[in-house]
């Protein structure tokens, strides 16, 4: 199947190619050398098999690479250089998952210009929270009323300077 899809320029969701790696990236293989389900991922597994049910861990994981895989077919740009911040520890999305309202909360080190907008899982921009606004470095909380949207999936893209990072929330 892998071949397949590589030779006809098709889409695989290989999740075999993502449970077969430990948390360091290395290969799991068994003595034939064939891929082997790192343990640390699995949950039910019959005796003596190559593969397994995810465990929790392993399940967040393949949700947050079907993730990537979707948001990469709808045409969202991964960024490729490698930034100087940490982001994942400078945005938060809160409460989780959420009902009528969610707060974004940007801490941010150097001034710059900002652009936050929130998308539905087919890509379709929904609301825009601010665009081309320049903050002073600090930390900023703008809440996003939600009681019109439907229940769902939704993605918040934040600008910040030259990089572009995705956090997701949930409407219930």
């Amino acid at each position: 199947i892998r071949k397949y899809a590589k030779d006809n320029n098709k889409i695989l969701f290989d999740i075999a190619d993502i449970e077969t790696y430990d948390p360091d990236g290395n290969p799991t293989r068994n003595d034939k050398g064939w891929e082997l389900a790192f343990k640390g991922y699995c949950g039910e597994q019959q005796p003596g098999a190559q593969a397994c049910h995810p465990n929790w861990t392993c399940s967040i994981m393949l949700a947050k690479a079907f993730w990537v895989m979707i948001a990469k077919i709808a045409g969202w740009e991964q960024e490729t250089g490698i930034s100087s911040y940490d982001y994942n520890n400078k945005i938060d999305i809160f409460p989780q998952p959420t009902q009528d309202f969610a707060n974004i909360s940007i801490a941010i080190g150097l001034e710059q210009f900002v652009n936050i907008s929130v998308f539905d899982m087919f890509g379709r921009e929904i609301n825009k929270i601010i665009e081309n606004s320049y903050l002073q470095a600090g930390e900023h909380t703008y809440t996003m009323h939600l009681s019109s949207l439907p229940r769902g999936v939704y993605i918040v893209r934040l600008t910040l300077g030259g990089e572009i990072i995705y956090k997701t929330f949930v409407k219930i």
